[in-house]
């Protein structure tokens, strides 16, 4: 991930993520022994919440650490409302944790490393998921169906992070995760149907020769995206991304206007509805 300057608190990253579970020994038996964590504090207390545990992990950077309470009367596990249901058994989608809840733990670690991580979490006896690849748009379905464009099986230049899924002792889902690319400007940006949600019906767009649009305009603008294309490819100059050139022909003048993701877009909104290109082939 790009680095970014935090323009009101200096925060340097994950202190650590406070947990609960129901047996402290089984917890510290599976993050030490399974992930090879390090137990580094304990406390022990009682009082009117009652009798209770804090222990904290170093992830292994002497830096983030992950700590787990147990409580004497700590109240059953309600997963999919306090905490993410279990997503072993499919891709990481479809699941719903409650407002204020916690979803899942992803633990960074490198990229070369997540195969190999996943094959000795197997060997240890861990379910596992396959590897997942997240990527930035829709493209070939994996074998998890057409739901998961997103995820294909394989990771491609558009993947931005790749995961393996698995749970703790409690049901927690863990992740393992490494960053396939930096995020960029472009990750949040609009595409072309948070400006057009619908396609006109077919029949209702005139053609160019109907319209009266100059043959000449048409290669004109042409011209300019095919500019485009080279400047997002070799990296140089300033985008378009993120804004629309509109031509005035007739008086020779451009006019460049900014262009707002639309967090309700179809296409890349979080509750989108066009997960099947096929029919918008050209």
């Amino acid at each position: 991930m790009a680095p970014h300057e935090n323009p009101k608190f200096e925060i340097q990253g994950l202190n650590h993520l406070a947990l609960v579970c129901s047996d402290m020994a089984r917890t510290v038996d599976f993050y030490t022994n399974i992930l090879g964590m390090r137990l580094v504090k304990t406390m022990e207390y009682s009082g009117e919440i009652g009798n209770g545990q804090h222990f904290f992990f170093d992830m292994g950077n002497g830096r983030d650490a992950i700590a787990f309470f147990w409580f004497e009367n700590t109240p059953p596990a309600a997963p999919g409302i306090a905490m993410s249901s279990s997503r072993i058994e499919g891709a990481p989608r479809g699941f719903r944790s409650a407002f204020g809840a916690m979803d899942h733990v992803a633990f960074d670690v490198a990229r070369d490393k997540i195969d190999e991580y996943r094959e000795k979490l197997v060997d240890m006896g861990i379910e596992v998921t396959e590897v997942v690849n997240h990527s930035n748009r829709p493209g070939e379905a994996g074998t998890r169906g057409g739901r998961d464009q997103y995820t294909p099986d394989a990771p491609t230049e558009d993947t931005f992070v790749r995961s393996i899924y698995f749970a703790d002792p409690d049901g927690i889902t863990l992740e393992f995760a490494c960053w396939g690319r930096p995020f960029e400007d472009g990750d949040s940006r609009p595409c072309y149907r948070c400006i057009f949600a619908e396609a006109p019906p077919p029949g209702q767009v005139p053609s160019c020769a109907e319209a009266g649009v100059l043959g000449a305009l048409c290669g004109m603008m042409g011209s300019l995206q095919a500019t485009e294309v080279l400047k997002e490819l070799l990296g140089i100059g300033e985008s378009l991304a993120g804004a629309m050139i509109i031509c005035d022909a007739l008086s020779a003048t451009f006019r460049k206007i900014k262009v707002k993701r639309d967090p309700a877009c179809p296409l890349c909104g979080a509750d989108r509805t066009i997960k099947d290109l096929s029919s918008h082939a050209v």
